[in-house]
């Protein structure tokens, strides 16, 4: 089980972002708009660093187990 977060950056410019989750997340996927889990995203210490391309839109499935 897990949830669904999806992100989006808004001021056309390439952003670094630092996402920290809490310690009950396990492994965080990139999704499709469809919600369907693509590629596993490396978690160091509960966090995972992105960076977005302007006007990006991303989905992230946190998962507990």
């Amino acid at each position: 089980t897990g949830i669904v977060v999806r992100l989006y950056e808004s001021m056309n410019i390439k952003t670094n972002c630092v996402l920290s989750f809490g310690s009950n997340y396990k492994k965080v996927y990139f999704c499709n708009m469809l919600e369907e889990e693509q590629t596993e995203l490396e978690m160091i210490d509960n966090s995972i660093n992105y960076l977005f391309k302007g006007f990006e839109i991303i989905t992230l499935k946190l998962k507990t187990k």
